[in-house]
């Protein structure tokens, strides 16, 4: 199945705002898909960081504004295969400063056999997506290696997604 690039969902400029809205760091840039850019600037347009972030329509395939301080991609990395990941990814790093930091806020699949939700995540990623899918804490680990990255810690929250940081190597 093709498509164009994925976009953040409606409700995640709410999710970018109480990120955003947690921390003392200024954000200048934001990317989104065109098609959804004025929804997300009327969404974040009644938050608290309103003045620090801007929408930007784009395709993070093919670049990303640059200059930012935080990068955000909320459950984009599942919807993609190893290689468009990769691809997203370092197009995300060639935007970063050295300062810079990647979010990516997705499900990390737990090792072993244990039962977790984001398994059944995994089977409906691969179900409807052509190549996307959760991932374990290594894969998304061997993801930001190729993409010139570097983990630098998962914050879990209390749903079932984490923040996974990554900064540039």
């Amino acid at each position: 199945m093709t498509r164009p690039a994925t976009c953040m969902k409606p409700i995640e400029p709410l999710a970018t705002a109480a990120v955003l809205g947690s921390t003392p760091v200024p954000v200048r840039n934001g990317i989104k898909c065109t098609r959804i850019a004025a929804a997300a600037r009327e969404a974040i347009a009644h938050t608290s960081i309103a003045g620090r972030c801007e929408v930007v329509g784009g395709d993070f395939l093919e670049a990303v504004p640059s200059g930012g301080d935080v990068y955000i991609l909320s459950w984009i990395i599942h919807d993609w295969d190893d290689d468009r990941s990769v691809s997203i990814l370092a197009n995300c790093r060639r935007a970063m400063t050295r300062d810079a930091r990647l979010l990516l806020i997705e499900q990390v699949v737990p090792t072993g056999n244990q039962p977790s939700l984001s398994k059944l995540y995994d089977v409906h990623m691969l179900v409807l997506y052509s190549g996307g899918r959760e991932r374990t804490l290594d894969e998304y680990r061997g993801l930001l290696t190729a993409a010139d990255l570097r983990l630098s810690r998962i914050i879990p929250t209390e749903v079932p997604r984490s923040v996974i940081e990554a900064v540039p190597t």
